[in-house]
C-alpha cells in the first residue's frame, strides 16, 4: 500500500510539474480537470488521452475519477492509472490541495469527508444480458411472423375480391347474396324471378348460414355493452373461429363417422394455434389500440392520461435532484419557495390518488357488471330486484395478475440485463448502485407484487424499481374489492357504510403514525423517512382511501344507472367547490408553507456540511422547516390533503360517467385520449428508466432551470409513449390475449360461489371483458 501511495504521489507530482511522460500529456491531463466544485471535468477528453500514442509508447495509462464530499460538489480528475484507486486518490488529495492554489478545489469543505469514484463500468455484455437479447429477438420474430401471416390472409382476401369483379359467375353469386340478406323491398329488387323450390331451399340455407356468421362474429368495437375498454374484445377472434368450426360441424353431422373425430380434433388444434399466433399480430393489436370508445366511461381516459403525464413531470424534476450541481440546488429551493407554479411539480404525488380512484371505480364496475350479467341485467341499467350474486373470484385474481406481471417482468429484465450497454459516463455508478443493484437482489418481490412490504434499510435504496410500489398496492386492494362489492350486492346501504367505515379507520391510523413520526409538511421530506415509508407511505391500509372512494362511486353509479339526471345548480356548484379545493390543496397551502421555510442550523459541523447538498436538502430536508407550522398542522394537511384530492376526483368521475359535465366532458371525450390512455401502463413503467438514463448518462451534472425542465418533460413524455407503444404491441396486448386462452384452458368452469350451472359457462367471454378495464393504469 505504501508503495502504491508513493507511486501515486510521484506520478501526480510529475503531472503537476508537466513531466509525466511528456509535457503535452501532462498539460492535457490538467486541462481535463474540473474547474471547481460541481465540475466533473472533461470525461470525453480523458477517454481520448487514453489512446494517445505517446502514452502507449511509454506503456503508461490514465483513468478518470471524481473526488468530493458528494457527487454534487465533486471535482473530476484525469490521473495516472496507479491513482485510480479511490482510497489512494483521497489520501493524495490533501497533497494536491496544499500544492495547488487554483479554484479547482474550491468548495471542498473538509477533506476527512471526501470520497472518490474511479472508473466507469464494464461494457461487456453479461450472461443475463445475452439472455435478454435472445428473448427480445424471439419475441420480435414472433410478432413479425404473426403480422406477416395476418397481412397475407388479408391480402389474399383483397386479391380475391378484386378478381371477383371480373368473374361473371361471382357477380351472379353476389346478386344472390344481396337478395338473400337484404330486407324487403330490396329483396324483391335483386331476387331472380325464376326461383324454383330448389333455389328457394338453397337461398334459405345461404340466408341462414350468412345470418349465423353475422350474428356470431362478435360486435364491432363500439357496440360492446360490457366494460371493455371500448376496443374489440379478444373473444371476437374466438367467436370468428367458433362460427366456422360450428358451421363445419353442422355440415358434417349428416355423414358423421368415428374416423371424423380425429379430423375435428386437428381442426380444433389448428384453430387454437392460429389464435395464439394471432395474439402477436401488430395489425389486430393496433386496430384494438386505436378503436374508439363510445361508452359512458370514455371521459375517464383523459383523467388517466393527465394523471400519468403529471407523474412524468414530477419525476422529471425529482430524478434530477441527485445529479444537480451543489450551487444550483439552492436556486431550486429558492424557486420552490417563491414560485406558485412550482407547487404543481411538487404536488405530482397527488396524481397517484387519481389513479387509485380510477382503479377502485373500474374494479367495482367490473365486479358489479359480472353480477348483473349473471342476473341478466344490462351493464348500464340501475340495480332493481336481484336473485343471487356470483363473482368468479379466482379467475379474476389470476387474470389481473397475468395482466400486470408479463410487462413488468420484461421491463425489469431489460433494465437489469442491458445496463452495461448504457451510461458510459462518470455518473454511471449512480444508475448502477441506486437503481439496478437493488433489482439484482429483490427482483422477486416485484414479480410477486409484494415489493411494497419490503423493509427499507436506513440511508439506502434497496427497492427494485421503487416507482412500481403503486402496482403492488393496487393489486393488494384489488384482492379486497370483491368483499365490499358482495356486501353491497346483498345490502346496498351496508356495503357503502362498510366502505366509509374503512376510510375513517385509515384516517385515524395515518393521524397516529404521522404524530408519532413527526410527519413534515414537505412531501419529499419527513424525519425518519424510512420508518414512515415502511409504516404507511406505500401500504394498502393507508392508500385505500382514494381506492375505496372510487369503489363507492361505482356502487352509486350502478345503483342509480347511467341515465340519471342531476340538477344543473348542483353540478355547477360541485364543479366550482371541487376545483377550489383541489387548487387550494395542491398549490395554495404548499406555497404558504414553503414561502416561510427557514434553514435550521445543526450542532454538528460535519452534518451541516452534508445537509448543504441538494439531495439532502430536498429528499431528507430535516434542516429546513417553517416555524409557523406545528407538527399537528403538518399531519392534518398530509392526511386530509389526500382525502380532499380523492374526493374531488371521485366527484368528477361520477359526474362524467353519468353524462354530466357539458363542454368539459366533451373535451375529455376527444378521440386522442383513448389510445394514449391504453398506453398509460407502459408509460408509467418506462418513463423513470428513460429519465434516469438521460441524467446519469450525461458527462456533467445537471443545472436546473424552468426551460430545461419543460424541454426534458416533453422529450421524455414522447420517448415514453414510443417505448410504451412497443411494449403494448409486443408484450402487454399479447399477454392479455394469452391470459384469456389460459383462463379458458385451465380454469374453465364455475367459480367458488357460482355453482355448477351452465349460466356461468355461457358468460365466460363476458367475464374476460369485465376485466379489460384493469386498474387506474391498465388501459386495456
Amino acid at each position: 500500500m505504501s508503495f502504491s501511495l508513493d507511486h501515486c504521489a510521484s506520478s501526480l507530482m510529475q503531472v503537476l510539474n508537466m513531466s509525466y511522460v511528456s509535457q503535452s500529456v501532462s498539460l492535457r491531463l490538467v486541462e481535463s480537470w474540473g474547474a471547481g466544485a460541481g465540475d466533473l471535468g472533461e470525461y470525453d477528453d480523458c477517454s481520448i488521452i487514453k489512446t494517445d500514442p505517446i502514452l502507449k509508447a511509454a506503456n503508461e495509462h490514465v483513468g478518470y475519477c471524481w473526488v468530493g464530499e458528494t457527487v454534487n460538489s465533486a471535482v473530476g480528475l484525469c490521473v495516472p492509472k496507479v491513482c485510480t484507486n479511490g482510497q489512494i486518490l483521497v489520501s493524495e488529495f490533501e497533497l494536491l490541495a496544499n500544492i495547488l492554489h487554483i479554484p479547482v478545489f474550491a468548495g471542498i469543505h473538509n477533506t476527512s469527508n471526501l470520497q472518490a469514484q474511479c472508473g466507469t463500468h464494464d461494457s461487456n455484455l453479461t450472461l443475463e444480458g445475452k439472455l435478454v437479447i435472445v428473448v427480445l429477438v424471439i419475441l420480435f420474430a414472433l410478432v413479425i411472423f404473426a403480422s406477416v401471416d395476418a397481412w397475407k390472409v388479408e391480402l389474399t382476401r383483397l386479391l380475391k375480391r378484386g378478381w371477383d369483379c371480373f368473374d361473371v359467375k361471382a357477380q351472379e353469386d353476389a346478386g344472390d347474396f344481396i337478395a338473400s340478406s337484404a330486407p324487403s323491398p330490396v329483396q324483391n329488387r335483386y331476387r331472380p324471378n325464376n326461383n324454383n323450390n330448389n333455389n328457394n331451399s338453397n337461398n334459405n340455407n345461404n340466408d341462414n348460414l350468412y345470418r349465423h356468421h353475422y350474428h356470431n362474429r362478435g360486435r364491432k368495437p363500439n357496440q360492446h355493452q360490457s366494460d371493455t375498454d371500448g376496443e374489440g374484445s379478444f373473444s371476437d377472434l374466438e367467436n370468428f373461429y367458433n362460427s366456422h368450426t360450428n358451421s363445419n360441424n353442422n355440415n358434417n353431422n349428416n355423414n358423421t363417422t368415428i374416423s371424423n373425430n380425429s379430423s375435428i380434433n386437428d381442426q380444433e388444434t389448428g384453430r387454437f394455434c392460429t389464435t395464439i399466433l394471432q395474439s402477436f399480430s401488430i395489425r389486430s393489436n393496433y386496430n384494438q389500440l386505436v378503436s374508439r370508445d363510445l361508452r359512458p366511461l370514455a371521459p375517464l381516459h383523459a383523467i388517466r392520461v393527465l394523471a400519468v403525464l403529471w407523474i412524468v413531470l414530477g419525476n422529471t424534476v425529482g430524478y434530477m435532484v441527485p445529479v444537480l450541481k451543489e450551487s444550483n440546488g439552492f436556486s431550486l429551493i429558492a424557486n420552490v419557495k417563491h414560485n406558485w407554479a412550482a407547487q404543481i411539480v411538487i404536488g405530482s404525488y397527488f396524481a397517484v390518488d387519481l389513479f387509485f380512484v380510477l382503479s377502485g371505480f373500474f374494479a367495482g364496475h367490473s365486479f358489479i357488471v359480472q353480477l348483473k350479467t349473471v342476473n341478466r341485467i344490462g351493464a348500464w341499467k340501475p340495480i332493481r330486484r336481484v336473485h343471487y350474486g356470483c363473482i368468479d373470484i379466482p379467475r379474476m385474481y389470476v387474470y389481473r395478475f397475468l395482466r400486470i406481471v408479463p410487462s413488468l417482468a420484461m421491463i425489469m429484465f431489460v433494465y437489469i440485463g442491458l445496463t452495461n450497454l448504457t451510461n458510459p459516463g462518470p455518473l454511471h455508478y449512480l444508475y448502477e448502485e441506486n437503481y439496478v443493484a437493488p433489482c439484482r437482489e429483490y427482483w422477486w418481490t416485484n414479480l410477486l407484487l409484494i415489493n411494497n412490504f419490503l423493509k427499507y434499510t436506513t440511508g439506502k435504496n434497496n427497492a427494485c424499481m421503487d416507482w412500481t410500489w403503486y402496482l403492488a398496492v393496487d393489486f393488494n386492494l384489488y384482492l379486497l374489492a370483491p368483499l365490499y362489492v358482495l356486501l353491497f350486492w346483498k345490502n346496498r346501504n351496508l356495503g357503502i357504510a362498510s366502505v366509509f367505515l374503512t376510510i375513517v379507520l385509515s384516517i385515524s391510523y395515518q393521524m397516529y403514525v404521522g404524530m408519532k413520526l413527526e410527519y413534515s409538511m414537505n412531501p419529499l421530506s419527513v424525519s425518519e423517512f424510512d420508518a414512515y415509508r415502511f409504516s404507511g407511505y406505500d401500504k394498502p391500509w393507508t392508500r385505500c382511501i382514494p381506492y375505496l372512494m372510487g369503489l363507492a362511486a361505482a356502487m352509486m353509479f350502478h345503483r342509480v344507472g347511467s341515465k340519471i339526471r342531476l340538477n344543473r345548480c348542483y353540478v355547477i356548484g360541485g364543479y366550482a367547490t371541487s376545483l377550489v379545493l383541489f387548487i387550494a390543496v395542491v398549490i395554495v397551502v404548499p406555497a404558504n408553507y414553503f414561502g416561510g421555510v427557514e434553514k435550521v442550523p445543526t450542532l454538528d459541523h460535519n452534518e451541516s456540511s452534508k445537509s448543504d447538498t441538494p439531495a439532502h436538502v430536498i429528499h431528507q430536508g430535516s434542516s429546513y422547516e417553517n416555524p409557523s407550522w406545528t407538527i399537528l398542522m403538518c399531519v392534518l394537511y398530509s392526511v386530509f390533503s389526500h382525502v380532499i384530492v380523492a374526493s374531488c376526483c371521485t366527484f368528477w368521475t361520477f359526474i362524467f360517467v353519468t353524462g354530466h359535465g357539458g363542454f368539459i366532458r366533451r373535451a375529455l371525450k376527444w378521440y386522442i385520449w383513448t389510445p394514449l390512455s391504453r398506453l398509460s401502463f407502459g408509460i408509467y413503467l418506462v418513463h423513470p428508466i428513460l429519465i434516469n438514463l438521460g441524467y446519469t448518462g450525461a458527462y456533467a451534472l445537471q443545472f436546473y432551470e424552468p426551460l430545461t425542465v419543460v424541454t426534458t418533460f416533453v422529450s421524455m413524455s414522447f420517448l415514453s409513449i414510443v417505448a410504451s407503444f412497443a411494449l403494448h404491441m409486443t408484450v402487454e396486448k399479447p399477454s392479455k390475449h394469452l391470459s384469456v386462452l389460459l383462463m379458458d384452458g385451465f380454469m374453465h368452469g364455475s367459480g367458488i360461489c357460482c355453482g355448477n350451472g351452465n349460466r356461468n359457462n355461457n358468460n365466460n367471454n363476458q367475464l374476460h371483458e369485465n376485466n379489460n378495464l384493469g386498474s387506474g393504469l391498465l388501459g386495456t
